[in-house]
């Protein structure tokens, strides 16, 4: 019974996941008008602030598609998470993750917190703890992504550029050292992913954009508007899930 309610929460929390990563890239694309007027009339620092609340928005977004991911692996490996007391390898960094990131989300997604319960009854208290207190297993990217810190000051004067440049505003951002990939800043990651969303984009046919050179952040504006045009792609295959989980946690 227990596994049966376990799965019905699941999908409960795919979708729901889907619908909220849905309403924060279209959130995040509405906010780019206001960012594009603080800029037009010099309000520089409220456009940062602006700009920061879609960075959020962003990596807010990419953490709900892994999230997603690892509800759909988990369900089409039900067997293998019914067959063992303890996660088998093939589940501890999606078994982790759902867990971890329940106490980030689970505001917005309350299934996900159903979801880190049911996980808590089958394998303990002190599995759970050590998740928790350690982050021990959860994915890197979720980490970053839902990580509380204000994001990188770099990041927020690439966005303001590349959102003012989309819409024919001209904005200079700060000369501010980018931070390197090993000091486990988000902008090396973006770096990585803006490469990886076009490509996927442009796979897909789902939004008109050139592979060009993407110095620092180049592209981060029509990344979230593919991933808009992504979001509605369903995936029920498990070996097309394990893929599609590969493509988005690994550098």
């Amino acid at each position: 019974m227990s596994g049966d309610k376990l799965k019905t929460r699941l999908r409960l929390t795919s979708h729901r996941l889907r619908l909220q990563q849905k309403k924060k890239i279209e959130s995040s694309l509405k906010a780019h008008k206001s960012v594009t007027e603080s800029i037009t009339a010099g309000r520089f620092d409220r456009a940062r602030m602006q700009t920061e609340q879609i960075v959020r928005d962003d990596f807010t977004a990419e953490a709900m598609d892994l999230l997603e991911g690892y509800c759909d692996l988990l369900l089409a490996r039900f067997n293998l998470y019914e067959a063992k007391k303890m996660p088998d390898e093939n589940l501890l960094e999606c078994v982790s993750t759902l867990i971890w990131s329940a106490s980030s989300l689970g505001a917005a997604i309350p299934e996900l917190k159903d979801v880190a319960k049911l996980l808590q009854e089958k394998y303990g208290d002190k599995f759970c703890e050590s998740i928790l207190t350690d982050a021990t297993g959860v994915n890197q990217r979720v980490r970053l992504w839902l990580d509380e810190l204000p994001p990188p000051q770099a990041v927020i004067e690439r966005y303001m550029e590349e959102i003012a440049e989309s819409h024919g505003v001209k904005y200079h951002r700060n000369l501010i050292p980018a931070p390197g990939p090993d000091d486990g800043s988000t902008m090396f990651l973006w770096q990585r992913d803006s490469a990886r969303a076009l490509a996927k984009a442009q796979a897909h046919g789902s939004c008109d954009v050139q592979m060009t050179s993407l110095p620092d952040l180049s592209g981060l504006i029509k990344v979230t508007e593919a991933k808009h045009s992504l979001a509605t792609e369903d995936t029920n295959d498990e070996e097309q899930l394990v893929e599609r989980l590969n493509r988005l946690s690994q550098p």
